[in-house]
């Protein structure tokens, strides 16, 4: 299996890297009464027993991935960012359907990696189907508050070890506000919403697949090999909910549901209908997803041995 290079040392205990941090997280502060206010104003909330929650996380996004493009950092995959922002906040406002907002996120990371890329190659299929997949994963972990926010954070420290540690650092500090905001805010308290999962899926799957990443193996070869690289790296990084997602689709249409439906074949959601506490829920699946990728791990490197 193709070999990964960590870099020296935890790009998050550094001086700058910690700054950028609280820079992100301070920005997000000063932004989040505007951003509640707009919420309201076009009808962006939710339902939170007699609450109604305005869902501003993916403005939030929105705007974090605005100041990435002006400052010329990562510009297509903040641009993609944006853009899944867009589609996650207007299914939020209209509930236009989980198949039409497949369908968006199919085109932004078609568009994504035929750019990126500059024209299409052997595995392109199959990384755009990775994409897919590590996108509604994430959004799948909906049900629970705050939940997708420290499983999308584990994932990224294996990403920052390799690389972007200014990048990753900086956005967990404004994703580290939404999350304790949505978990323990009372009269502060958001909702998350779409906007963010499919904002927060696509930029793991777009620093995967992102132009420059070494992902074992040239993508000018068709080989097994180079495709079994790309399968087990992302297994390597959201085990849990990859696994989770499939089961939920298998259980889903083998009983004729919708795929979107909320129902008891997502582990979380099952915890949390038989009186286990959302924190305590969050805490087992992040708990899973790191025990998946110590399997994983091993995993590759029998199948490395082996051939």
């Amino acid at each position: 299996m193709g070999e990964i290079i960590i870099d020296s040392g935890f790009g998050f205990l550094k001086s700058r890297e910690l700054t950028l941090m609280f820079i992100a997280a301070f920005g997000a502060l000063v932004v989040m009464p505007f951003c509640r206010q707009m919420a309201v104003r076009i009808g962006l909330t939710t339902k939170d027993g007699n609450n109604q929650l305005p869902i501003v996380g993916g403005m939030i996004m929105c705007l974090f991935a605005g100041c990435m493009v002006l400052m010329h950092i990562n510009r297509l995959l903040m641009t993609g960012v944006f853009l899944m922002a867009i589609i996650g906040m207007a299914n939020d406002r209209f509930a236009f359907g989980g198949w039409i907002k497949l369908a968006c996120e199919l085109l932004v990371c078609a568009i994504y990696l035929r750019i990126g890329y500059g024209g299409f190659y052997p595995t392109y299929l199959l990384h755009l189907f990775l994409m897919l997949s590590i996108i509604n994963s994430i959004d799948f972990l909906k049900g629970i508050d705050g939940m997708p926010i420290p499983v999308f954070i584990v994932a990224l420290i294996p990403l920052a070890l390799i690389g972007w540690k200014l990048f990753i650092t900086s956005i967990c500090g404004a994703l580290l506000l939404l999350y304790f905001l949505n978990v323990f805010g009372k009269s502060s308290k958001i909702a998350l919403g779409d906007g963010t999962t499919l904002a927060l899926g696509f930029m793991i799957a777009g620093l995967i697949f992102s132009p420059g990443f070494v992902m074992y193996g040239t993508l000018d070869q068709a080989s097994w090999y180079c495709a079994l690289d790309s399968v087990m790296f992302v297994l390597l990084i959201l085990p849990y909910p990859l696994i989770d997602l499939a089961h939920a689709i298998i259980h889903r249409l083998v009983r004729r549901r919708s795929l979107y439906c909320h129902d008891n074949s997502q582990l979380h959601i099952y915890l949390a209908n038989h009186g286990i506490h959302p924190r305590i829920v969050s805490l087992i699946v992040v708990s899973l997803n790191i025990l998946g990728f110590i399997c994983i791990w091993f995993l590759m490197d029998i199948i490395e041995f082996i051939l």
